[in-house]
């Protein structure tokens, strides 16, 4: 088991189609900040804000912004993703696990078709931690996920992603895909959905309610099923909701989609364009209950994302509010700030 910088993970694009395009090549320390519009920064309550991109590279930089009078200063500058909330600074880490599969060049010769010589190369599974820079204890937030005997018996390849897409407040949104073909032939989708970290209690947590899952089923999931338009599809039904996804809209603020797929995982199926899950990607009607005290965007944040959206190269990511005491401040300011790059007034 070996730990991997997050900055080196590849973006989830079957679950973010048209959600993240304009990711690009700019840090956004390099961006002409003299560019944002005045917003009214003086007399909001959230003076201080962690916010992220992802570059054309698809490196994730974390930013501590402060504001100064009516104005946005970037504080600090760090690769990877670091959250704080509460008096906690959390640095997401992904694992990497190795895992032996089938030789398949030697399985093929076998008599006894449930017998898998293991293979040279090995195949690597993700998992995730946090780490908080204040306590240093770890947290595991996303497991290995147990995958069928069945698979397992002649899995000759195995291919996964587990990457953030996106943030609001304490509530860390992470895309996980994982699917694999076999020895013979046959095409494994184990996963494809996205994962909601909640920082506080540092773990997994649903984001809508019952009634609120109702509603959506009664209304965006319908939507879903007239968007696809698929024979493999006879009714809305049949789809299930498996990721939602929030962004920063320019006009709107904070919004969210649902994604929505056709068939739950896994499962084994002959061709590779029959493994490949339907899947449809619906703006959302309202704001989950949860995301509600989200909803103002902070105006340090809204003059960062406008920089990024004038750049054109980057993804905006996500924020999180820092609030509480000045020692609290201080004290995350100082842990995100290790091992960053410091931005001064002389600069």
């Amino acid at each position: 088991m070996k730990k991997v910088d997050s900055a080196h993970r590849l973006l989830v694009t079957a679950l973010l189609a048209g959600v993240v395009s304009g990711c690009g090549s700019a840090r956004p320390s390099e961006m002409d900040l003299a560019t944002i519009i005045a917003l009214d920064i003086a007399s909001s309550p959230i003076q201080d804000a962690v916010v992220w991109t992802i570059d054309k590279d698809q490196q994730i930089w974390s930013h501590w912004l402060k504001g100064s009078g009516n104005s946005m200063e970037m504080m600090a500058t760090r690769p990877g993703l670091s959250l704080p909330w509460g008096d906690s600074m959390w640095l997401w880490q992904p694992v990497e696990h190795e895992q032996l599969l089938c030789d398949c060049d030697a399985w093929q010769i076998l008599t006894d078709e449930r017998e898998c010589p293991e293979g040279v190369e090995p195949a690597l599974r993700q998992s995730a931690q946090l780490v908080d820079l204040v306590s240093r204890q770890v947290k595991d937030v996303v497991p290995l996920k147990e995958l069928p005997d069945e698979a397992w018996i002649q899995l000759g390849e195995l291919n996964g992603q587990l990457v953030p897409i996106a943030s609001v407040g304490q509530y860390l949104f992470v895309a996980q895909r994982e699917e694999g073909q076999g020895c013979d032939a046959r095409f494994w989708s184990f996963t494809n959905q996205v994962v909601v970290i909640d920082l506080e209690q540092q773990q997994a947590v649903p984001m809508v309610t019952a009634e609120e899952l109702e509603r959506i089923r009664t209304r965006e999931q319908r939507v879903a099923f007239e968007e696809l338009q698929h024979d493999s599809i006879r009714s809305a039904d049949e789809l299930q909701l498996s990721g939602i996804i929030p962004f920063y809209d320019q006009q709107e603020g904070l919004r969210v989609s649902y994604q929505f797929t056709s068939r739950l995982a896994p499962e084994a199926t002959t061709t590779h364009a029959e493994s490949v899950q339907r899947a449809v990607t619906i703006p959302a009607a309202e704001l989950p209950m949860k995301l509600a005290p989200f909803a103002d965007v902070p105006p340090i944040v809204q003059a960062f994302a406008l920089a990024v959206w004038q750049d054109g190269r980057t993804y905006f990511g996500g924020w999180v509010p820092v609030v509480g005491s000045v020692d609290r401040i201080q004290s995350l300011f100082t842990a995100f700030s290790t091992s960053a790059s410091i931005s001064t007034a002389d600069e």
